[in-house]
C-alpha cells in the first residue's frame, strides 16, 4: 500500500477508455480539437478501428490519439496537428511525419504496423 505522499509524487497518466462510437466523437470534441476535426477523427477511426492492436485513448493532459502496441502500449501513434493534418510518430524509431491525407498515413503505417503488435 502506498502512502498519500507517494501518490502525490507519482502522477499517473489520465486515460479514458472509449469505444469507437458516439462517445469517441464526444471525446474528440473535448480533447481532439473540437467539432472542426470530427471528419478527421472519423477517418482515422474508419482506417484504424478494425485493425488489430490499434486503440483510441485520451492520455496525459488530454491528448487524443490512436496508437498501436500490445497490452495498451503506444509504440506508434497518430494525432492531429492544429491545421488538421495527421501527425504520425514512431516511438521505436523516434521519428515523426506529417500528412494531409489518410492515404498517406496508411502508406506510412503499413510497413511498420505488424512489428508494433509484438511486445517490445
Amino acid at each position: 500500500m502506498t502512502s498519500p505522499a507517494m501518490n502525490e509524487q507519482r502522477q499517473e497518466p489520465v486515460r479514458i477508455d472509449v469505444g469507437f462510437d458516439f462517445e469517441c466523437l464526444t471525446a474528440c470534441e473535448a480533447f481532439g480539437g473540437g467539432w472542426a476535426f470530427t471528419k478527421h477523427w472519423q477517418g482515422l477511426g474508419d482506417l484504424l478501428g478494425h485493425r488489430p492492436g490499434w486503440h483510441f485513448d485520451i492520455v496525459n493532459d488530454g491528448e487524443a490519439m490512436w496508437s498501436i502496441g500490445a497490452f495498451g502500449a503506444s509504440r506508434m501513434k497518430i494525432t492531429l496537428n492544429q491545421d488538421g493534418s495527421y501527425h504520425c510518430h514512431d516511438h521505436d524509431e523516434d521519428s515523426d511525419a506529417d500528412f494531409g491525407e489518410l492515404a498517406e498515413v496508411e502508406a506510412w503505417l503499413v510497413p511498420r504496423e505488424e512489428r508494433k503488435r509484438i511486445p517490445a
